[in-house]
């Protein structure tokens, strides 16, 4: 018999669910525990929408990459907290993808992906980073930003900094 308590495991309608029961212990005879066989378990009966089998969510439709010469780039006023913002907007006819995923002052938190209708404007915030220490002699005057692979310079808008960081993208 478990001292303190017990886990219960079960199968239902093709999800796990666990129990546990503390202080329960002296109630259940440990000698013979109880399961619910794989073959007991009831078929799924109904899918979501999103789903083309049991188990499996269809992947999201995602437009193809943007070309990086279709969207245009600005650095604008940012009036929020960012210490800059660069507007990206899509000059193209099509929906696309633009991704910055391989610009080397992109913040590991950065969803580095963002899909832009045409005309559509994406706001990806700058901040100056505080820790200056790799880059303290040669301080950033612009950002190399890749759009898909592809390196735009934009200049920064405030007074060179030994190290920037993009760290959001919004939309309107």
């Amino acid at each position: 018999m478990l001292p303190y308590g017990v886990a219960v495991v079960a199968w239902v309608r093709g999800a796990v669910l666990v129990g546990v029961c503390c202080g329960c212990a002296s109630v259940v005879d440990d000698t013979s525990p109880t399961t619910l066989a794989p073959s007991a378990v009831p078929p799924a009966t109904e899918l979501a929408a999103s789903q083309i089998s049991a188990s499996t969510v269809a992947a999201p439709a995602i437009p193809d990459p943007c070309d990086p010469v279709a969207i245009e780039v600005q650095a604008v006023d940012p009036g929020t907290d960012a210490d800059q913002v660069i507007d990206l907007v899509n000059r193209s006819d099509e929906a696309c993808e633009v991704d910055v995923s391989s610009s080397p002052d992109a913040s590991e938190d950065l969803e580095p992906n963002v899909v832009l209708g045409p005309g559509e404007v994406a706001h990806l915030w700058i901040s100056k980073v505080p820790a200056c220490e790799d880059r303290a002699a040669d301080p950033a005057t612009e950002l190399d930003l890749r759009i898909n692979g592809v390196s735009r310079f934009v200049p920064l808008t405030f007074a060179p900094h030994c190290n920037v960081e993009l760290w959001a993208f919004f939309t309107d």
